[in-house]
C-alpha cells in the first residue's frame, strides 16, 4: 500500500504547522517580551479620591470651645473677654463683658495662678435650627480635655468633659455663639436605655 500525498494535502499540513508554530512563538515572545513592553507604556491616570469639604460650622464649634476654656489668670479677665469678642463678634460680645466675664473673674480670684489650655478630642453634630431672623444655628456635642482643670470644673463634668457648643451662620461665615448652660445642654444628654431586671 502506496501512500499517496497530493500537493493540496501537503500544502495544507504545511500550513497548519507553520500557523501553530507562530501561535507557540507569539505565545513565548508575548510571554517573555510582555514585562519589557509594559513598563514603556505609560501608567493609567490615578483615580483621585476628592478630598470632603472641612465642616465650617464644626471648625468653628472647637475654635470657640478651645478659646472658652483656654485662660491664664495672670492675664486677667479682659483679656480673655477680648479674645471671645473676635470670635463671637459684636451681637454676642456682650455676654460676655456682662455675664460671662464677671464669673471668669471669680475664679480667678478663687484660683489666682489658674492657667488652663483646652483641646477638643472630638465634636458631633445634636442639632440644627433656624431661627426667627433665618439664620442657620446648630449644636455641637464636644469632648474637651483641660490642661489644669479647676476642682470644681473636673468634680462637676470630668476631664475629658463633655460640653455644648452653639454656633450660628451669619452672612455666610459660622460663628461662635456659646457654650450651652446646663440647664440647655441636658435637652441633647443622652439618656441610657433602661434594662430590665432579672
Amino acid at each position: 500500500m502506496e501512500l499517496e500525498i497530493t500537493t493540496t494535502a501537503l500544502k495544507k499540513a504545511v500550513k497548519v504547522v507553520v500557523v501553530v508554530a507562530l501561535l507557540i512563538a507569539l505565545y513565548f515572545a508575548g510571554k517573555w517580551a510582555w514585562p519589557q513592553v509594559s513598563a514603556l507604556l505609560p501608567a493609567p491616570a490615578a483615580t483621585l479620591t476628592p478630598t470632603p469639604a472641612p465642616d465650617l460650622a464644626m471648625q468653628a464649634a472647637v475654635e470657640g470651645v478651645e478659646a472658652s476654656y483656654t485662660f491664664d489668670a495672670q492675664h486677667g479677665v479682659q483679656a480673655w473677654v477680648d479674645k471671645m469678642c473676635g470670635i463671637v463678634g459684636e451681637d454676642n460680645c456682650v455676654l460676655y463683658q456682662g455675664l460671662i466675664g464677671p464669673g471668669l473673674e471669680e475664679l480667678f480670684k478663687k484660683y489666682p495662678d489658674l492657667n488652663n489650655t483646652a483641646t477638643v478630642l472630638s465634636a458631633e453634630l445634636v442639632d440644627e435650627q433656624t431661627d426667627k431672623d433665618g439664620n442657620l444655628n446648630r449644636v455641637y456635642r464636644v469632648r474637651v480635655r483641660m490642661s489644669a482643670p479647676w476642682p470644681e470644673f473636673e468634680a462637676k463634668y470630668g476631664n475629658p468633659a463633655v460640653l455644648y457648643a452653639h454656633v450660628v451662620l451669619v452672612n455666610g461665615q459660622w460663628r461662635f455663639v456659646r457654650m450651652l448652660f446646663d440647664q440647655e445642654a441636658k435637652h441633647y444628654e443622652v439618656t441610657p436605655t433602661p434594662t430590665a431586671q432579672p
